[in-house]
């Protein structure tokens, strides 16, 4: 994922992180965001509040195939809100090594792309089998999808992912899945295997898809198979 680690590097280019000597720490340990950082990031007007209100789109877009597709990330409204929420949890008093800063901003960023990327695979399944675009069903299993995607690279031992320390891990997700906007909120309906399963295929199963069901074929699996084959095809990958 090419666009992944380019639009990482360029979120941590934002900031200036300092790693101060033991001997200087303040109340939170391990890296600091200087003062004046901090001033500069406030001055971006972008908070974690603001973007859960309005939606993944400001942090990604998907723009319907035209052949091809496209996928855009927003780097600095990206940068603004990984920033933001860096600041929030190093002020809650966790501990954050310099290091740890680019494993979380690989975080946020492999979260925004994989659910931009749903939403070209059910733009090509349709493609496909047809069906009618429902944004709110749609936004809602986009983010189910991040979630089991994110947590299955936790689980791959060489993944950045898998090396960031549990207490950070588990408050970059809080803060990044802390949704109220309609149709990301209801992402927690899809979180178990069987009710995403059965979203994915409510959602996107072919006409004929009941009749394959019942005839044994596992339409969730045809699924995701599918959009394993053509996640990175037919779409264009941006930074802006």
């Amino acid at each position: 994922m090419k666009i992944v680690d380019a639009a990482t590097k360029r979120i941590l280019s934002m900031v200036n992180i300092q790693e101060p000597d033991n001997l200087s720490l303040g109340p939170v340990q391990g890296a600091t965001i200087p003062d004046e950082e901090v001033a500069i990031i406030s001055c971006w007007n972008c908070t974690p509040g603001y973007v859960a209100e309005v939606g993944e789109e400001v942090l990604g877009e998907y723009f319907h195939m035209a052949s091809p597709g496209r996928l855009v990330l927003y780097v600095e409204q990206l940068g603004s809100f990984f920033w933001h929420l860096v600041l929030e949890i190093q002020n809650h008093g966790f501990y954050m090594e310099k290091r740890d800063f680019e494993m979380m901003a690989h975080l946020a960023v492999t979260k925004t792309y994989v659910h931009e990327q749903f939403h070209h695979c059910c733009d090509v399944t349709r493609q496909l089998f047809g069906g009618r675009f429902d944004r709110n069903v749609e936004e809602a299993l986009a983010v189910a999808w991040s979630h089991r995607k994110v947590q299955e690279l936790r689980q791959t031992w060489s993944s950045r992912e898998a090396r960031l320390s549990s207490p950070c891990y588990y408050e970059m997700m809080r803060g990044l899945y802390r949704y109220s906007a309609p149709g990301y909120r209801d992402w927690v309906n899809y979180v178990t295997d069987s009710d995403f399963a059965l979203g994915l295929t409510s959602y996107l199963s072919p006409v004929c898809g009941n009749f394959l069901e019942r005839s044994g074929i596992n339409m969730a699996q045809v699924l995701t198979a599918i959009f394993a084959e053509v996640s990175d095809k037919a779409v264009v990958e941006e930074i802006l």
